[in-house]
Parts: structure tokens; sequence; C-alpha cells
């Protein structure tokens, strides 16, 4: 079992694809060139964790882009997505939070959607914790505007490839200056 990171996937986004400057054609090209992608990297039993913006669009095909996705998905709630408790139950996911410090090969990951430059105050988000309480802080939601700032990592699929990444990716990003 592998551990991947991946954020800002956007299933069903059209304006994303102009947004972000996307490669794609369309909102389906778009969803299927992610998924592929996805499960071409994460195996059936890997864990992926998804630091926000997951899907966009009716809630009713969210269930649908989760069940396409290989690995077992625990979302970092980010400011398009809907409640923990949906994401859940509705949704399928193994699980889904605000922000939490999750431990990878003694690793200490920091999960949250908004950066730590900008944490705080959006809509409710809890600012990170104490910096020697975790290694590596990971974001999304900045989406293509940069992929290290401040020793925080931006997982998001526009910087990478639009393919998850796993730890040695983000520890080498981590360590460029």
């Amino acid at each position: 079992m592998r551990t991947w990171f991946t954020s800002d996937t956007y299933s069903w986004h059209a304006n994303i694809i102009d947004y972000c400057q996307r490669p794609y054609t369309s909102v389906g090209e778009m969803n299927d060139n992610l998924t592929r992608r996805w499960n071409e990297t994460v195996a059936q039993d890997d864990m992926v964790y998804h630091p926000g913006g997951f899907a966009f669009g009716p809630r009713e095909r969210w269930p649908g882009i989760l069940g396409a996705l290989q690995g077992r998905k625990i979302l970092c709630l980010g400011n398009h997505d809907r409640k923990a408790t949906y994401m859940i139950e509705q949704v399928g996911l193994e699980d889904a939070f605000r922000n939490r410090v999750v431990e990878v090969d003694g690793v200490r990951l920091w999960l949250h959607h908004y950066p730590t430059n900008n944490a705080l105050d959006q809509r409710g988000f809890q600012g990170p914790p104490a910096p020697e309480e975790y290694d590596v802080a990971l974001c999304g939601h900045i989406h293509q505007l940069w992929k290290l700032r401040d020793g925080c990592v931006n997982v998001g699929v526009d910087v990478w490839d639009f393919t998850p990444i796993v730890l040695d990716e983000i520890l080498t990003a981590a360590n460029a200056k």
C-alpha cells in the first residue's frame, strides 16, 4: 500500500478549465483525463489524501466520480466541498475533516485546504498547529499559482501534471530552495 496526495481536481467544474488554463476542451475531457491519470497511479488498496476541491456542480454526480477512482479516499474539506457528514455518508469518502496532522513513513504532514500563510479566517477554517507539531504543510486552493511557499507544498493537480503524488515528491519540493 502506498499513500498519495492530490487536491483541486474539481470534477464537473467547467470554468476551472479557463480559470487555471487547464489543457482540456471540455469538462468531460477533463474528468476523463483526471480519472485516467489517478487510476494509472493509485492502486485499489492505496490511500489518497485530498486537501479539498474534490468536485463542483451537481452533487448527485459526485458519488459516481468517487466510485470511478481507485484507492481509499480521505478528504480535507475545502471551500467548495460539502460538510463532512455529507461527504462520508452521501458521496462515499472514508473520512472528511477540516484539517489534520497525519503521519506517513515517519513524516508528520499537516493537511489543510488553505496555504499556511492564509489559513486563518477562511470560513471558520482553523489555522496551523504549532510548527513543532508537523514537518511539512500540504495545501490546495491556490491552483497553479505556486508549488512551494513558506514551507507549504501545494499538492494541487495544476502543478503536478494532473496526477496524485507520493511523499518523496512532496519532500523533494519542500526541500527545494
